[in-house]
């Protein structure tokens, strides 16, 4: 009993961490688009600093 009860735990903890590591790459994929996004807007940002001294 003691041990089908150390397998549940340690299926439950393999799940749980399976969710977070599900969640740690969710918010590393929105820190990359938030990146890009930021960049993005910095090149469109000098480019219209260059068409306006130009």
């Amino acid at each position: 009993m003691n041990q089908k009860f150390e397998q549940y735990q340690t299926l439950a903890e393999i799940e749980q961490l399976k969710a977070e590591l599900k969640e740690d790459r969710q918010d590393a994929e929105q820190q990359k688009v938030a990146s890009a996004n930021a960049e993005e807007a910095c090149t469109v940002k000098n480019v219209a600093r260059e068409r306006d001294q130009a």
